[in-house]
Formats: structure tokens, sequence, C-alpha cells
């Protein structure tokens, strides 16, 4: 049984798909993925502290 395998990457969908999930902020994909963005917050100024570049 063959199987059809997509190997593409479309980048341009997902970082229009990224730049417009912040401008929905009653959506539920915002809404699912806002703890993702205040830990990757948490994370980069945490960096930047340890790096002295506060």
């Amino acid at each position: 049984m063959a199987t059809e395998q997509h190997d593409a990457f479309f980048l341009d969908a997902h970082l229009k798909y990224v730049a417009n999930l912040s401008k929905q902020k009653e959506s539920l994909e915002s809404c699912m993925s806002e703890h993702m963005r205040v830990s990757g917050f948490y994370w980069a100024v945490g960096c930047l502290a340890a790096l002295g570049k506060e």
C-alpha cells in the first residue's frame, strides 16, 4: 500500500499564521497558546539577564 508524504514546509504560511495569531486576541488558538508566549518571554528575559544584557 503506497502512501504519499508531504515533505514541503511552507515557511511563509507559518510566519503569516504566527503574525496573525497575535492580532486575534479572542480566538481559540490565541487563548490556547498564551501560556507559551508568557513562558517564552520569561526565558528570553532570564537569558538576557544572565548574559548581562538587561
